[in-house]
């Protein structure tokens, strides 16, 4: 079963930021409870006005990524969750994990999607009988800016490239 849910939500200067906890223990793929769909819902509809980012874990979507798929978030808990976020306009943006790559689609009517790790990432393969691999891709860090009117999402490489400007 589920265990310890570690769901939240906080105020970020005008940003909603509200966590979702996919993790079912012990298991690789996600869920999310009624109880928590519920408490979303509440949040949602309490701060309508104020632009929300969701972060979870596991895509509400399939990646094309079979292996991943298959241990993805569970589908009844993917619709249920379209059905409400899909309610709601000021949902800025939902950020999720599990693949360590970046991967963006339009849902629900917003934007969602996966990011990029400091550690290694899913093999990039879309062939339906690709086997599971880890790929080491350079180390990238995810950072949202809210600019008082829109949500823009920055993919930043880390690790030890110094800056050089280009002056041609």
């Amino acid at each position: 079963g589920k265990g310890p849910v570690c769901d939240f939500a906080v105020n970020i200067g005008a940003l909603r930021l509200v966590g979702l906890d996919t993790v079912v223990e012990g298991e690789p793929g996600g869920n999310l409870t009624a109880a928590q769909l519920s408490w979303l819902d509440e949040q949602l509809a309490k701060h309508a006005t104020r632009p929300t980012l969701i972060a979870m874990h596991h895509p509400p979507f399939a990646t094309g990524i079979k292996h991943m798929d298959a241990q993805g978030l569970a589908p009844e808990a993917c619709a249920e969750l379209e059905r409400v976020v899909s309610r709601y306009t000021h949902v800025e943006r939902v950020t999720c994990g599990h693949l360590h790559r970046s991967i963006t689609r339009r849902w629900a009517g917003t934007v969602v999607g996966t990011v990029p790790s400091v550690a290694h990432a899913v093999a990039f393969d879309l062939r339906p009988e690709a086997q599971g691999a880890w790929n080491y891709e350079p180390p990238s860090i995810t950072v949202h800016q809210w600019t008082g009117s829109s949500l823009l999402t920055h993919q930043v490489g880390s690790g030890d490239f110094p800056a050089r400007r280009y002056n041609p």
